[in-house]
């Protein structure tokens, strides 16, 4: 590990470029999930997890392009779910433990809403029986827990 000696009497003077740290960069690479718009993001460490996150997202769709050291822009205009469901992507997410921060990204995006409670429906409630059908009827996946909270999952087209 490195040690820097400094000592008293002299003032210090100059500049440095802290390099950027791996876990706030995996952090705001996925947030280029959010949005369809080209986004520019600079100082990315180009370490191998890095790396990876980048190639995974670049199998979900989005593209990326490096412009220069550290520099590179992320456009996410045709997100492919269906890789989702791959053995490819299964691969690629078990070999980096933050892959699973693309999951917030894409729900936010993708998911237009979400039961946060349990939902009691009384048969003479017409309205709230058709707009649950209505739902079971959409791409949108419910998967009932054990305390039967829906949880929604992405479409799977």
């Amino acid at each position: 590990m490195g040690l820097f000696e400094i000592t008293g009497g002299k003032k210090l003077k100059g500049e440095i470029t802290p390099q950027g740290a791996k876990n706030e960069a995996l952090q705001v690479i996925c947030t280029t999930l959010l949005t369809s718009e080209k986004i520019t993001i600079s100082n990315i460490p180009e370490i191998r997890d890095v790396n990876k996150l980048i190639e995974l997202l670049a199998a979900l769709g989005v593209q990326i392009e490096k412009i220069g050291e550290g520099t590179f822009t992320f456009q996410s205009i045709n997100i492919n779910l269906d890789y989702l469901h791959t053995e490819d992507f299964k691969a690629q997410a078990s070999g980096l433990r933050g892959s699973i921060m693309i999951i917030g990204p894409l729900v936010a995006r993708l998911v237009k809403g979400l039961f946060l409670n349990p939902v009691v429906i009384k048969s003479e409630d017409a309205d709230l029986t058709r707009t649950l059908s209505d739902y079971k009827n959409s791409s949108l996946n419910f998967i009932m827990m054990k305390k039967i909270t829906p949880i929604i999952s992405l479409p799977n087209n």
